[in-house]
């Protein structure tokens, strides 16, 4: 029986059905920018290529099911993760990636970047830092604003009040923290959001 979940090969399904006509929208505006010269219409158009491509890259592996095994570059997990938040409001930074990475916590780590932006309402900067034997989540915003009923289904696995499309990152999170077996602890600052794995 296969045991990736339905709904994980749903999304791959999506993406790999996406990411070629966005590609080729991408294709289509550059030739138009070559015969008839550059416009801001073009210009938008190349850009929300850009972001519809980047984002789909970055649900590929944050929404995909446990692949144990499966590993992904360090470059590679930086690239898909800075290019998800290229224009968002919360700017993002890798720093001493490794080389390798397990795909199932590189999933897991795109989703606690997705739990900490909803900490950062009015955006600002993420790293995300390698160590020796974890990661550190390190926030910087004009606000940091903490749901306790999300953060603590994250952490301790309290029950959700209510589910919500909007903030499904999180109980995808606390999936993948108790399949990889990892803890995570947090403060919250008025300013600062530091977030520690290990």
């Amino acid at each position: 029986m296969n045991k990736h979940p339905l709904n994980a090969q749903v999304i791959a399904r999506i993406c790999h059905d996406l990411i070629s006509p966005i590609g080729a929208i991408g294709n289509g505006v550059e030739l138009l920018h070559e015969s008839n010269g550059p416009s801001p219409e073009l210009d938008l158009i190349a850009q929300s290529a850009d972001t519809a491509r980047h984002k789909v890259n970055f649900f590929r592996v944050a929404f995909d099911g446990p692949r144990p095994g499966a590993m992904l570059s360090g470059s590679e997990f930086s690239q898909i993760l800075c290019d998800m938040f290229a224009n968002a409001r919360m700017q993002v930074s890798v720093i001493n990636a490794p080389a390798q990475l397990s795909r199932d916590a590189a999933r897991l780590f795109m989703l606690l970047t997705l739990c900490i932006e909803n900490a950062l309402p009015l955006g600002g900067q993420l790293s995300l830092e390698h160590g020796n034997n974890d990661w550190v989540f390190d926030g910087h915003g004009r606000r940091v604003e903490v749901d306790p009923s999300l953060w603590n289904h994250l952490t301790v696995g309290e029950p959700l009040p209510e589910q919500s499309a909007a903030r499904v990152h999180f109980p995808l999170a606390r999936q993948a923290l108790e399949g990889q077996g990892q803890q995570l602890k947090f403060l919250a600052e008025e300013t600062n959001f530091v977030l520690r794995l290990a």
